[in-house]
């Protein structure tokens, strides 16, 4: 008869002893050391144990696992934003040529509205359209219709290379709209800041802005006469600063 040689099996798992050959566990302390075992003749190979409950398969309690898990880093957090935040532009200043002066006149005619814009959208300017003709007592030299404001355009986003986004966000006035006094033989009437008075959305245009695709009312308050060549040409793109009120057509340009 052919002997069987057998061997006892033993794993500590979680402080239990097991024994694989049927016999009963018994508790015995974590820091027993248990000799490895090589399979012998006619004794099959243990297959992998499957860790009880509450162990993982590193050997740690889920707890353990949890504690030491890796804390994400920002980046890897900030990969599920959704779409809009991702695609959201962020605010920025205007250009370091600021602040400019910019003007909105059609040439013809004594009216104009001027606006110093500074770099950090704050900006401040003045109305104004003569009627010298207009006379009456007290006011022989005519009528002035004046406006003299400061505001702030807020939300700044630069758009592209050549473009920036604007908000009108505050505008005030000095005196009341309407509100009239004599001075040096002008009757003054205060009025509204023509060309800001309204609409909120504005566009500000850098110099070297290919004309193609820009709003067509834009360019009927374009100085273009002042950089026209020689035989009275005009170059393809914007010769200066521009700013664009969207609602109203309106166009201020710095020159």
């Amino acid at each position: 008869m052919k002997k069987i040689k057998t061997r006892l099996i033993l794993i500590v798992v979680a402080g239990s002893l097991v024994c694989l050959n049927g016999c009963r566990s018994k508790e015995v302390p974590a820091e027993v050391a248990v000799e490895s075992i090589t399979s012998t003749e006619n004794i099959a190979p243990v297959e992998s144990i499957t860790s009880t409950e509450g162990i993982t398969p590193t050997g740690k309690t889920v707890e353990e696992e949890a504690l030491t898990a890796p804390i994400p880093s920002e980046e890897a957090a900030g990969s599920g934003s959704s779409e809009t935040e991702s695609a959201a532009q962020e605010e920025s200043k205007l250009p370091a040529a600021f602040p400019l002066d910019f003007r909105f006149s059609s040439g013809a005619g004594a009216w104009y509205t001027v606006i110093t814009l500074n770099q950090d959208g704050s900006f401040s300017g003045e109305y104004c359209d003569s009627d010298m003709g207009d006379i009456g007592d007290g006011y022989p030299h005519g009528k002035e219709y004046i406006c003299n404001f400061s505001g702030r355009f807020d939300t700044v986003v630069q758009i592209d290379s050549n473009t920036y986004s604007m908000t009108l966000f505050e505008i005030t006035t000095e005196k009341e709209s309407g509100e009239e006094w004599i001075e040096d033989g002008i009757l003054h009437i205060a009025s509204d800041p023509y060309g800001l008075e309204e609409g909120t959305e504005y566009r500000l245009y850098l110099p070297e802005t290919e004309k193609e695709g820009l709003p067509e009312d834009l360019f009927s308050w374009y100085p273009g006469w002042n950089f026209a060549d020689a035989d009275g040409n005009l170059p393809d793109t914007l010769s200066c600063f521009g700013i664009y009120n969207v609602k109203m057509g309106y166009g201020f340009f710095a020159y």
